[in-house]
C-alpha cells in the first residue's frame, strides 16, 4: 500500500518497459536478501533475523507490484480478437504457477523426509526463491517500443 502512490506516479512519468526492470531488480533483491536470511542469518538474533525477513518481503512486494504494468503491456500487444484465447492461456499459466510451489514443496519433503525443522523448511524456501528468478528475468525481457 505504501507503494501504490509512487507506482501510480511513475506508471505516468516513465516507460513502462523501464517499471518492469525496475520491479525486476526489486524480486532479485528480494531473492538475495531472503535466501541470505534463510542461509546465513539462521543463527542471529531473532530480531536481526526478523528484520531481515520484513526487507526481503517489503522488496518481494514492491516486485509484484509490477502486475498491473505487465498485464497492460500485455494487453496492448495483442489485437484484439485475439486476446480471448491468450487470456484464457494467460489464467491457466497463472494457475498451473499456483501449484507449482506446493508441489515442488511436497516432492522435497518425500525426497527429504517429512520432517518440519527449520532446516528443511529453509531447503524448502530457497527451492521456492530460485524458481522465483524466472519471472524476475522474464520481466527484463518486455519492450514497450514494438
Amino acid at each position: 500500500v505504501a507503494t501504490a502512490i509512487p507506482a501510480a506516479w511513475a506508471c505516468g512519468r516513465f516507460r513502462r518497459s523501464t517499471l518492469l526492470k525496475f520491479h525486476s531488480m526489486c524480486g532479485f533483491a528480494a531473492i538475495v536478501v531472503l535466501a541470505s536470511a534463510l542461509t546465513l542469518f539462521v543463527h542471529a538474533s531473532a530480531d536481526s533475523l526478523f528484520q531481515v525477513l520484513c526487507l526481503g518481503l517489503s522488496l518481494m512486494g514492491m516486485a509484484q507490484a509490477s502486475a498491473p504494468i505487465v498485464d497492460s503491456l500485455f494487453a496492448d500487444s495483442i489485437p484484439t480478437g485475439k486476446r480471448a484465447g491468450l487470456y484464457t492461456g494467460l489464467t491457466v499459466s497463472y494457475v498451473l504457477s499456483s501449484a507449482v510451489g506446493p508441489a515442488t514443496a511436497a516432492v522435497l519433503f518425500v525426497l527429504h523426509g517429512d520432517v518440519w525443522s527449520t532446516e528443511r523448511m529453509s531447503r524448502v524456501m530457497l527451492m521456492g526463491l530460485a524458481l522465483a528468478c524466472i519471472p524476475a528475468s522474464l520481466l527484463l525481457m518486455f519492450d514497450d517500443t514494438r
